[in-house]
Order: structure tokens, then C-alpha cells, then sequence
């Protein structure tokens, strides 16, 4: 069961423009909690929903200052399961102002794009599509 905890690059201490330090600094350095970097936040949250995320994919949601929640993650996976029980491969997710493009098949979010990226906005090839609510 997944918590509703959130997943942003403000949370986890990440300022715009930067990039996370993805190096473990010992607790004693850092007032005794753990650094959690915001790709590694995610990353786990996708792992316990059994969802992969693309590399590309990751760079875009923390550039773009994605927020993405733990319930998020899981709507993305169930929607996930639906589109592959009614035979989709390459699928769009519409969740709030943000759109995944997914590989189905191998539960992979291949892209994602918020309503202020891309100003083409075109997506080829996609053969389902579902709209998710934001938690």
C-alpha cells in the first residue's frame, strides 16, 4: 500500500535549476537524517507501484517541477493495468495538467509533459488513452 506522501523537487530540497546530489552524505553531515534526493523519492514510489520510469522521463518531471504524490503513482499504475487488459501498448495518460505517454506492455512512463512544455503538443503512434484524476 502506497502512501500519500508528496513527491516534488521542493520536498525533497531540490532548488530549480539545480541538480540533485545524488551522493549519500553520512548522517552526521546532514543533522542526522539521510539526504533523500528527489529522483530517489520517485524512483521508490514507482517501484512500489511496479512502474517504471524512463530516464527521459525522470529528467522531464524534475525539470518541469512535476508534483507527483505516492496516490499519483499508483493511479498511473492502475490505469496502467486497465489499458493492458483492454489491449493498449502505447498509451496516453491525461492526469490534471500533466500527460505520460506509456509503454503499456513493459509498465514504462516513457515521457511526461505539463500543460507549459512542449508547444507542438503532438503525440504519434499512440493507440489508447486514459484520463486519470489527480490526487
Amino acid at each position: 500500500m502506497l502512501k500519500n506522501s508528496a513527491i516534488t523537487p521542493a520536498a525533497a530540497g531540490i532548488v530549480q535549476g539545480t541538480k540533485p546530489d545524488s551522493s549519500k552524505r553520512p548522517a552526521a553531515e546532514s543533522g542526522g537524517k539521510p539526504q533523500v534526493t528527489f529522483e530517489r523519492a520517485l524512483e521508490k514510489a514507482f517501484r512500489d507501484a511496479d512502474v517504471k520510469m524512463s530516464r527521459h522521463a525522470r529528467e522531464r518531471v524534475q525539470s518541469r517541477q512535476i508534483d507527483l504524490n505516492s496516490a499519483d503513482v499508483g493511479r498511473i499504475s492502475d490505469a496502467i493495468d486497465t489499458l493492458r487488459g483492454k489491449g493498449g501498448k502505447i498509451s496516453l495518460l491525461l492526469m490534471g495538467d500533466t500527460t505520460f505517454v506509456t509503454n503499456v506492455k513493459n509498465r514504462t512512463v516513457i515521457t511526461a509533459v505539463d500543460r507549459y512544455g512542449e508547444a507542438d503538443k503532438v503525440f504519434t503512434q499512440i493507440d489508447s488513452a486514459a484520463v486519470i484524476e489527480k490526487a
